[in-house]
């Protein structure tokens, strides 16, 4: 097993789990809160008595990049999927009786579990022993259709945990599932505030631009200027699109010179949807060799690029290096801070540079990386709306240091 060197935020984190055995972990963006998931599981495992530990995801992306993040740490335990999916490295199953067989072969050991919210009910009618419960981007779990098994776990687990930056509440806790309900829940163990993050130097704060576009021009025009105006006058060198849609990416590539435009500028051109898969330069690939890719060059200085996605990259995934991040569309306040929240990553120079002394903590001028750039389109009244409630949610978490929250009334 690696060594891990703890922030003091997530020294918090841990020592609320130790003091608490059900409880909400409020850690924002950049927080680094897979480590602390790590930490707590490594400590389980000191344990002479074989240890269960179930980490669930929202996303299957997720649970295996959450899975190769444990393996670099964690050596003495078997591990297993349940979800859907191929092409992975460990066992994978979603029958009830393989968990059970899984498990009981295993017995001797300690075991790691990764699932999604939606397959969470696999485990818990499987009735297997799990000791322990991580639960990720846990403001997911409030869906209705998944409430019952998060239910079912709590009562079964002995620990239990939810981590979320962006909790969802209910404004009828009766009625509609929602992380305020506490014998579910619990109470709030553990809050670290946006202005911490920044203050301590782990996280960027954002700098909002507004860009007028021409609403006389089609929507693909319009988007394409906005995209292309963005390259050249604010010269971020890797850029996500939170594009409207699958459609309005299609559109975008095939109905204007957009990709030819981009590669004149020198930027390499990516985009993933659910329904059409992922290209790098205009060719098809393997969604594993696209994200090996996207982060082997968001580590390369040398090399620029303009992703286009809808949703897929917004909640938890690694995307290493993106400095810009331009809103096409409106999105709810959660999927907004998890946006924001993949462009105010630290270039790893400067977090080297802070680390060791060399670098002062907010001397932002000599920072290679100085703020998240934030794009917000301007063309009309309802986009003036939507830059204002971005900058609302963004002046909220990053200045006063509240928790974002969503409160569920329908």
């Amino acid at each position: 097993m690696s060594h891990i060197i703890l922030r003091p935020h997530q020294e918090d984190a841990l020592s609320s789990m130790e003091e608490n055995d059900l409880g909400k972990i409020i850690l924002p963006t950049g927080a680094g809160k897979s480590i602390v998931f790590i930490k707590n599981t490594i400590e389980q495992f000191k344990s002479d008595i074989p240890q269960t530990v179930c980490v669930v995801a929202p996303r299957l992306l997720l649970a295996v990049q959450l899975s190769a993040d444990y393996e670099k740490h964690i050596s003495n335990a078997k591990y297993m999927h349940v979800h859907s999916g191929s092409r992975l490295k460990h066992y994978r199953t979603t029958k009830i009786e393989d968990i059970q067989e899984w498990h009981n072969i295993h017995k001797d050991h300690h075991k790691l579990i990764f699932t999604s919210y939606n397959s969470l009910k696999k485990v818990t009618e499987s009735n297997i022993r799990v000791d322990v419960y991580h639960f990720d981007e846990c403001h997911n779990s409030t869906k209705k259709n998944f409430f019952p098994h998060i239910e079912d776990a709590v009562k079964k687990a002995d620990k239990k945990y939810f981590f979320t930056a962006t909790p969802k509440n209910s404004a009828i806790p009766t009625k509609k599932p929602g992380m305020n309900i506490t014998e579910v829940y619990g109470d709030m163990i553990c809050n670290v505030p946006m202005t911490q993050m920044v203050d301590g130097g782990y996280v960027l704060p954002p700098l909002v631009v507004k860009k007028e576009v021409n609403v006389e021009e089609s929507t693909d025009e319009m988007n394409n200027n906005l995209i292309l105006s963005t390259l050249d006058e604010e010269g971020p060198k890797k850029v996500l699109i939170a594009a409207k849609s699958t459609k309005s990416i299609i559109s975008l590539l095939t109905e204007t010179d957009f990709s030819s435009q981009v590669k004149d500028r020198g930027y390499h051109l990516m985009h993933i949807t659910a329904m059409h898969g992922a290209y790098i330069d205009g060719k098809e690939v393997k969604r594993d060799v696209f994200f090996k890719t996207l982060n082997e060059w968001g580590c390369d200085d040398e090399k620029k690029f303009v992703l286009l996605n809808y949703s897929i990259l917004s909640e938890g995934i690694n995307c290493t290096g993106l400095d810009c991040v331009i809103f096409m569309r409106n999105q709810g306040v959660i999927e907004m801070c998890q946006t924001i929240g993949r462009v105010i990553r630290l270039h790893k120079e400067d977090a080297d540079r802070i680390a060791s002394g060399e670098l002062r903590v907010g001397d932002y001028k000599n920072y290679k990386k100085p703020h998240g750039l934030v794009v917000l389109p301007i063309s009309d009244d309802k986009s003036k709306v939507i830059a204002n409630a971005v900058e609302s949610v963004i002046f909220k978490s990053f200045i006063k240091g509240e928790i974002i929250s969503q409160e569920i009334e329908k």
